[in-house]
């Protein structure tokens, strides 16, 4: 088929004979350096490798045991930064918990008046007093709707929580610091 007729595609002729081979290369233990390392024979060696090239492997692979170290000497100054950060809770962390302990505190307050108005009303107004002692504290699993409400207020009334969220949402440009 002709290439310039219109509509037509060109040929290629395949290759005939036999597929060209690459030359063999038997495998070599790992070359290490220190006193119980392999020697390597001046001139070729027995698989056509130059010692110029044996050489150049040699310094490739001290370079990269050497990018391997520094690797993993960042890779453990990541870690201990990573534990460092997570390991104490951050200041925002901090205010939530505080919010929270804060609305446990109202829980166990609204919950103690109750227990109290129902031994008042039971044995009289004598005992409320001990009876206040008796309520059992509060846990998140106690929080209703509004108490989960008033978490999500009191956190967002902070100035520094606001603070912080307007920096994330909105980050400062390079011309604005």
């Amino acid at each position: 088929v002709a290439a310039d007729a219109p509509g037509s595609r060109a040929v290629v002729p395949l290759p005939t004979g036999p597929p060209a081979v690459a030359q063999d290369v038997p495998q070599t233990p790992a070359l290490e350096d220190g006193p119980g390392a392999l020697a390597i024979e001046d001139g070729p060696t027995a698989s056509g490798l130059s010692r110029e090239l044996e050489d150049r492997y040699q310094t490739c692979v001290k370079k990269l045991r050497q990018q391997l170290e520094s690797e993993q000497r960042l890779a453990a100054k990541l870690r201990a930064t990573s534990d460092r950060q997570f390991g104490e809770p951050s200041e925002l962390e901090a205010f939530f918990v505080d919010c929270v302990e804060q609305v446990k505190q109202d829980v166990n307050d609204r919950r103690r008046q109750a227990h109290a108005a129902t031994q008042q009303k039971a044995r009289g107004r004598s005992d409320a007093a001990a009876a206040v002692m008796g309520a059992p504290a509060a846990s998140l699993d106690d929080f209703t709707v509004s108490d989960r409400r008033k978490v999500v207020e009191l956190l967002l009334s902070s100035e520094q929580v606001l603070q912080f969220l307007y920096d994330k949402l909105f980050p400062p440009t390079g011309n604005e610091i």
